[in-house]
């Protein structure tokens, strides 16, 4: 997959995330995607587990994605994506969800086949 096609499915999954509908989410990873994340005990592996962490992560409450677009730049997402072949890099800044973070993502035939991810909650 082509490196515009790797960042064309993460600002996808990107805007999935506001939703806050895990399985919504989780329709963005392949069938058998891994991700491994800080804020859950055990990697999550195939899209029901994934689900499952992803409705576990958004009733712990420490992400809110309720921005007000009127809100100071400063406020406002900062990202910066990297791309190699299938392979990205996600370091963002996002106030208005109280959160900043970096994630790798393996993307394949249009889904996320693995992710790993670094939060930390503001």
């Amino acid at each position: 997959m082509p490196e515009p096609e790797v960042i064309r499915v993460l600002k996808r999954h990107g805007n999935a995330m506001g939703s806050m509908d895990p399985d919504f989410i989780a329709a963005d990873y392949a069938e058998d995607a891994v991700v491994l994340c800080n804020l859950v005990d055990k990697p999550a592996v195939g899209r029901a587990e994934i689900r499952d962490m992803i409705a576990e992560i958004l009733k712990m409450n420490v992400i809110n994605f309720s921005e007000d677009p009127d809100a100071p730049e400063e406020d406002k997402e900062v990202a910066q994506d990297i791309a190699a072949g299938e392979y990205a890099l996600h370091i963002f800044e996002n106030r208005g969800a109280g959160m900043k973070g970096i994630e790798t993502y393996c993307v394949r035939n249009d889904k996320i086949v693995f992710e790993s991810a670094v939060i930390t909650i503001l």
